[in-house]
């Protein structure tokens, strides 16, 4: 055991200088930099887990909301249906309705001495057979089917006249404007 009498004290009893006082402060600060960059890292590993939770959470919310999607998968497809025919019967109403109010302007410009063979509507053309008494009864008929305000175009395709019967067939067609296809 040494004698504390033989003790060397190099130290002398001089002032604390600058470089010490720098020295001592760095290390202080460093150990309060290491201390707080591991309380950093604790407090991010930490908040890892709360991430993670909710990663698991909203997989779970996404895989309920699959689930019910594919429940509903056929109801989803019986309501297009449904509203897919509905269209069809609107556009068909909204046809039927054109259809007859064409008939009806046709029908209205007819003389009443004519005899109306056969009718026929095809997409956006009428074909129309009338017979008539006289050629001037004819000439009013097709005068009044050309000034028809949804005609596009209207042509005599056959002028087939009988004197010796006292007759005159006539076949037209109409070519209407605005028609709307069903399908």
């Amino acid at each position: 055991m040494p004698n504390p009498e033989n003790q060397v004290n190099l130290y002398r009893g001089r002032k604390i200088q600058l470089i010490d006082k720098t020295l001592a402060w760095a290390v202080t600060i460093g150990r309060v930099l290491v201390v707080l960059t591991e309380l950093v890292a604790l407090v991010a590993f930490g908040y890892r887990f709360s991430l993670d939770k909710q990663i698991v959470d909203t997989k779970d919310q996404v895989k309920q909301k699959l689930a019910l999607v594919a429940a509903m998968n056929q109801q989803e497809q019986k309501y297009r249906n449904v509203q897919t025919r509905l269209q069809l019967i609107q556009k068909a109403e909204g046809v039927n309705t054109q259809m007859q109010s064409r008939i009806q302007a046709i029908l209205q410009a007819i003389p009443e001495s004519a005899t109306l063979n056969s009718l026929s509507m095809t997409g956006g053309t009428t074909r129309i057979d009338v017979q008539f008494t006289s050629a001037i009864s004819a000439s009013q008929f097709v005068d009044k089917l050309r000034n028809l305000t949804d005609t596009m175009t209207t042509s005599v395709d056959k002028i087939d006249d009988k004197p010796s019967l006292g007759i005159v067939n006539v076949v037209v067609s109409l070519t209407q404007k605005n028609i709307a296809p069903i399908l």
